[in-house]
């Protein structure tokens, strides 16, 4: 028993502190900036040294007993936090890999892992490429939710991306130092896309289960629809556990969270990780999810995890999925300062199967122009009928939202 610390997404702020109180813990939740204040939380600078960090840390709230981390940003500050505590999510190297996408290449390369080759990595002029290697994607070093990520079909739209993704890093990832981190161009894997999440005990899975993303459309590789699909295959279900844990195991992943994002290509047949991150899906926004498709206890099991109180369990035995359950990243167009967020008259009538609303952003905030940072507008959550044609229901209720902004 004792003190958690916690750096969360808004959304599963409360079923975090749930799951904690439930275990006897005290949440204590880390923010860099001010929330709304319906949500308990305390203010803290985290870039400093894990040292100094520390210190304060002790003093103001005792020597914790565990630490959450939800935040692609945060993945390194936890991971000091943790060895400066001897906390039970120490993993050492797997931090640095995990948010690296380039060590992420070269560890898997290494270790045999299934993954898209790497064609180039750095900032510097990206050689000319022959004609059939197109299509590729060019993408961050570092990042998350698919900000900045590209498919590019000739060498005229390569130079551009690469442009892009340098500005993404100087905008999006000053705060952490990678300003200057680069970019990857790879093979582009074309086919279904997947994710794992699992929740990690002494090395193995304790918790596990996929999400299936449809075939993501070149035009849209934003994180958009992740859905349990009980069609799905015990094989390929099987398969996807496997080489989730396999990309992680090599990483050097033993404790705590991760989500792997996975692709089947369509021609040959064959499953590739596409990446992998030290930290829920979604920030943990994808949890409730897996809750619900799957009856899975994702959040006790994760506290129970960073705290060093569960070993491997049943939970680990691969689940069949109950419904069609979803997660859908809300779409938008627009970007200046939001003079208005809603839904129109009778829209969850028109819309039955969007259950839940999750606003990522409120009036008076900036809303950037969608792909340029790795923040969401707005989450659905729900049950999809069988039939349904999920992207189009989906797209026509993310159009019947009030979202109005200044001009940018």
């Amino acid at each position: 028993m004792g003190t958690v610390l916690i750096f969360a997404e808004i959304s599963t702020m409360p079923a975090l502190r749930r799951a904690c109180q439930d275990q006897g813990h005290d949440p204590v939740f880390l923010c860099e900036h001010p929330l709304p204040v319906d949500h308990p939380h305390e203010l803290l600078d985290p870039w400093r040294s894990p040292r100094e960090l520390g210190s304060e840390i002790s003093h103001r709230f005792g020597r914790p007993i565990g630490i959450v981390n939800c935040v692609e940003g945060y993945v390194g500050v936890a991971e000091s936090l943790a060895q400066h505590f001897a906390l039970p999510t120490v993993n050492g190297t797997a931090a640095a890999t995990l948010r690296d996408k380039s060590a992420m290449k070269r560890c898997w390369v290494e270790h045999g892992v299934r993954t898209p080759e790497p064609l180039f990595v750095g900032s510097g002029r990206v050689p000319e490429v022959e004609p059939d290697r197109f299509p590729l994607i060019v993408k961050p070093v570092f990042g998350a939710a698919s900000a900045g990520v590209a498919v590019v079909h000739n060498m005229d739209e390569l130079r551009r991306a690469r442009r892009a993704v340098l500005r993404f890093n100087i905008s999006a990832l000053a705060r952490e130092g990678h300003e200057h981190s680069g970019l990857i161009v790879e093979e582009y894997v074309d086919g279904p896309e997947y994710c794992v999440d699992q929740i990690w005990v002494d090395g193995l899975p304790a918790v596990q289960a996929v999400l299936s993303k449809g075939t993501p459309r070149p035009t849209d590789l934003m994180d958009r629809l992740y859905v349990a699909d009980p069609e799905l295959a015990d094989a390929e279900r099987l398969a996807l556990l496997d080489l989730a844990a396999r990309a992680c195991r090599a990483a050097g992943v033993r404790n705590g969270a991760t989500h792997t994002e996975i692709r089947k290509d369509a021609s040959r047949g064959e499953f590739f990780v596409i990446e992998a991150a030290l930290r829920p899906g979604a920030g943990c926004g994808l949890y409730p999810t897996y809750e619900r498709a799957y009856g899975l206890p994702m959040f006790a099991a994760l506290i129970r995890a960073c705290t060093g109180a569960q070993g491997a369990s049943a939970d680990a035995v691969p689940r069949r999925a109950r419904a069609r359950h979803y997660w859908y990243n809300v779409p938008y167009s627009q970007s200046g300062r939001i003079t208005a967020l809603g839904t129109t008259h009778g829209f969850h009538d028109r819309y039955p199967h969007v259950n839940r609303i999750i606003w990522r952003r409120r009036t008076g905030d900036y809303l950037p122009r969608e792909g340029t940072t790795y923040g969401y507008l707005a989450w659905f959550e729900g049950v999809l009928g069988a039939d349904d044609d999920a992207d189009a229901r989906l797209r026509a209720a993310a159009d019947d939202l009030v979202v109005e902004v200044a001009d940018d």
